[in-house]
């Protein structure tokens, strides 16, 4: 039960600094929701906030809040018919412009799951990310043979993030499908890769690397 109210905590705190309470006109809403903008607006963190006319705070928010979130942004964002067309702005960057994380840490998890210096295994490695979003970030690459790759890297801690309760507590969230569908993505490793060719994309497999489709 308490990591479930640490959590709840840490949410509360991050829609109340980037003000997620503005998103919306109270009047527009129900009278239920209405008292969640009130319980956002009371907490310290909106008090000091200067990200009120942030025109990315919700797309930060869901950032900051984690994978589960950045995917039901990305969901969303495929809502054309429900989402106001600036918050929808927002919401289709989650596709595949998350924030990515340092490039140095990209060419350190390579290094531990392939067991070999990124020069050794690359030609050459681009370490700004081609894309990034929720689970990974992609980035681009070429062997020492000259075939062009891309190389795909989970994000760090990400199954800690995403690992549901303890199946002997009983407790499963109501989002427990998806969180299984992101737990089997991450289950297959933590790099991946894929060979870029004309004739499209290619499977390959060598000792020390391993490329599928992704």
């Amino acid at each position: 039960m308490i990591p479930h109210v640490s959590r709840l905590l840490e949410l509360w705190r991050i829609a109340a600094h980037y003000r997620l309470d503005t998103l919306f006109p109270a009047e527009e809403l129900p009278e239920k929701a209405r008292h969640i903008l009130s319980l956002i607006r009371m907490h310290p963190a909106a008090w000091s906030s200067r990200e009120r006319k942030n025109p990315l705070k919700l797309k930060l928010a869901l950032e900051e809040m984690g994978p589960l979130a950045i995917k039901m942004g990305q969901l969303l964002s495929t809502r054309r018919d429900l989402i106001a067309p600036e918050l929808l702005q927002q919401l289709v960057l989650l596709q595949d412009q998350v924030k990515p994380f340092d490039n140095d840490v990209a060419k350190m998890r390579i290094q531990e799951s392939l067991k070999a210096d990124v020069n050794t295994l690359f030609a050459r490695f681009d370490t700004q990310p081609l894309a990034a979003a929720s689970i990974a970030q992609v980035h681009t690459a070429a062997l020492h043979d000259g075939r062009e790759v891309v190389v795909k890297v989970t994000r760090p801690n990400i199954r800690q993030q995403i690992s549901g309760p303890d199946p002997g507590s009983g407790q499963y969230p109501s989002y427990a499908p998806s969180l299984y569908r992101l737990q089997h993505d991450v289950r297959a490793g933590s790099v991946y890769g894929q060979q870029r060719c004309a004739g499209g994309r290619a499977h390959y497999r060598s000792a020390n690397f391993r490329y599928r489709d992704l």
